[in-house]
């Protein structure tokens, strides 16, 4: 099965950087698909059986079956999309986006947040002990990182460097106390709203691209096992730490794509189940204040596997996006995963056509959570993260209309009258 996957991945690759086409939804759902699934090329997982204690474990053939699935239907369709000839009206702008009160608007959300978030931050955010860090971190933390993503995004768009750089300022913040996911939300988004903009391009010809996108993978990879060492403020041990072979190949050997696809590969193995109910329950509660208001609470995957598939461990396993449909539903719900992300694909593909900022800002933002990250998640982690984002983004596009009806009251647009005779030009208010 390894041969079929190395066939069916190159297959995929030669298309996505030889074929004229537009950098797209379905290019980021590719290369995380080849990111997450990196097990595959090496044969086996590294799966945790006891604190700091990896255990290299063949990749079963369900697995690659899998694998060999999901990478040959985002090329499939892929090629779908690209050979399609209908075409959609572009989605226009939220009314009064072009005027500068957009840009407040952002600004002065983004502001709130950081003010109030950063009023309620504990001396223990600079501890160097996650655990310990995060029982004490503000509940506004994670909106505030989430739509400073977002933010950032926008104000690239938009052409306003400062305000992003600022938004950038809050991202650092969230990577140095010990996060990497947001910054690796807006790195994605950036680099999809760039990209597609390019129009038809064969993305073998931007060398530059991967370049920067290789540094940038490094960097995620790597600052897992140096950030409690920047913390601890021993800058120069982190950076030998962080810029050596042995450092950088110990990084991605108990990275996330190892760790996480060593749940999928026991899941297989056991046949491990979990009531399809919390399916139903995951769909309810990211219905944003849906758990605050019905009192509903509701547990994650990983709250059903790891006792009872790696017991003993200090530390959380994260999820596993397909190894939780297969736990639910078995194949058939591994194919309804399969369906929601090609729908992303679909969906975020439509608001990078659109006209308006804070919808392609949004589409980045989408695309690197629903198409990237969605490998190491469940349907709560991932969906719960999209409504809070859609809700901050909507009460954003309602405030900049507000703004626009109160800032254009009163004023009404001039009447101009060329004449025939003298192309003269007359003016009535």
């Amino acid at each position: 099965m390894i041969y079929l996957f190395y066939f069916v991945a190159a297959i995929g690759a030669a298309y996505f950087l030889m074929a004229k086409r537009r950098p797209d939804a379905f290019l980021v759902a590719f290369i995380s698909s080849l990111v997450y699934f990196l097990p595959g090329f090496f044969g086996y997982v590294t799966a945790p059986y006891a604190p700091n204690y990896l255990v290299e474990v063949p990749l079963l053939d369900q697995v690659y079956a899998i694998y060999i699935l999901v990478i040959a239907a985002i090329v499939f369709f892929a090629i779908i999309a690209d050979s399609s000839r209908v075409r959609f009206v572009s989605i226009s702008q939220v009314h009064g986006e072009r005027g500068w009160w957009s840009n407040a608007v952002v600004f002065i959300v983004i502001l709130i947040l950081a003010i109030v978030t950063g009023a309620n931050y504990e001396l223990s955010v600079f501890s160097n002990d996650k655990h310990e860090m995060m029982v004490d971190l503000p509940y506004l933390h994670k909106y505030l990182v989430l739509y400073a993503g977002f933010s950032a995004i926008f104000f690239v768009i938009r052409k306003q460097y400062f305000l992003a750089f600022l938004c950038f300022l809050i991202i650092s913040w969230d990577v140095y106390i010990g996060f990497r996911s947001h910054a690796a939300f807006f790195l994605i988004g950036i680099f999809v709203v760039f990209l597609y903009k390019l129009g038809p391009i064969r993305l073998i010809s931007l060398w530059r691209v991967h370049f920067a996108g290789l540094l940038a993978a490094i960097f995620m990879f790597s600052y897992k096992g140096v950030y409690m060492t920047v913390k601890d403020g021993e800058i120069f041990a982190a950076a030998d730490k962080f810029f050596s072979i042995n450092g950088i190949r110990s990084s991605v050997m108990g990275s996330e794509p190892f760790i996480t696809q060593a749940i999928l590969n026991r899941v297989m193995r056991d046949n491990y189940r979990i009531p399809v109910e919390s399916l139903v329950d995951q769909f309810l509660a990211v219905i944003p204040l849906s758990r605050s208001l019905l009192g509903i609470s509701v547990p994650s995957f990983n709250d059903f596997f790891q006792e009872d598939l790696f017991p003993g461990l200090d530390f959380g396993m994260a999820h596993n996006w397909w190894a939780y449909w297969y736990s639910v539903t078995g194949w058939l719900g591994l194919l309804l995963g399969l369906m929601i992300l090609l729908l992303g694909c679909v969906i975020v593909n439509r608001l990078l056509d659109s006209k308006s900022s804070l919808l392609i800002a949004l589409s980045g933002m989408l695309a690197a959570i629903w198409l990237f990250y969605i490998h190491r998640n469940d349907v709560l982690y991932i969906f719960g993260q999209i409504s809070h984002l859609v809700f901050m983004v909507t009460v954003t596009g309602v405030l900049v209309m507000v703004c626009q009806a109160i800032f254009s009251a009163g004023s009404r647009p001039r009447l101009r009258i060329r004449s025939l005779d003298d192309n003269a030009t007359y003016s009535e208010k």
